[in-house]
């Protein structure tokens, strides 16, 4: 790095002064703005008008199933809504159940919060129906569960429940797993 700042090269420093100029203009530009405009200059929602003809599939009894997990709390509130549902709703749903649960705090509103697709750097807000983004098309993991506690599980007979369980620190298997 430092031989590189070293270099006495004309147009080196013709492009270091420009990308100086234009990063110092882009924050410039984002100086004074509220919190919801600096999120959508600095994060734009990805969001679609047309809807891909499959959706159909991805959906659960005509619902999307949203899971909101609010930051430094364990609770995580999932939620079946209408895919014609906005970010804000959403938000509206969560509060209503995390006061509901831990009683009132404070004076809390759907627009002072944001909703956060869940391992990546993306949000969804705006008045846009939660069908139009596109992290909600593109999602084509399989359905995961993991059973905590479970007695008396409502399957069919001929169904079997197959039971593994290891013993890990972090991604190491310390013992050999044991199949039911």
């Amino acid at each position: 790095l430092h031989e590189f700042d070293s270099l006495k090269d004309p147009e080196v420093n013709e492009f270091r002064r420009k990308m100086r100029k234009f990063s110092e203009e882009k924050i410039l530009s984002l100086v004074g703005l509220s919190w919801m405009d600096w999120l959508k200059q600095t994060y734009p929602p990805e969001h679609e008008p047309s809807i891909p003809e499959n959706l159909e599939d991805k959906l659960y009894g005509g619902k999307l199933i949203v899971a909101v997990h609010f930051e430094n709390c364990q609770d995580v509130f999932s939620f079946q809504v209408s895919p014609n549902m906005n970010p804000i709703k959403v938000n509206e749903l969560a509060i209503q159940k995390r006061l509901t649960i831990h009683g009132k705090e404070d004076e809390v509103s759907p627009y002072d919060y944001v909703l956060q697709v869940s391992g990546r750097v993306e949000y969804v807000f705006g008045d846009h129906p939660l069908i139009q983004f596109q992290h909600v098309w593109e999602n084509n993991n399989p359905f995961q569960i993991v059973l905590v506690k479970g007695n008396k599980l409502n399957t069919e007979e001929t169904v079997k429940v197959h039971v593994r369980a290891g013993l890990f620190h972090g991604t190491e298997l310390l013992c050999k797993t044991i199949v039911s």
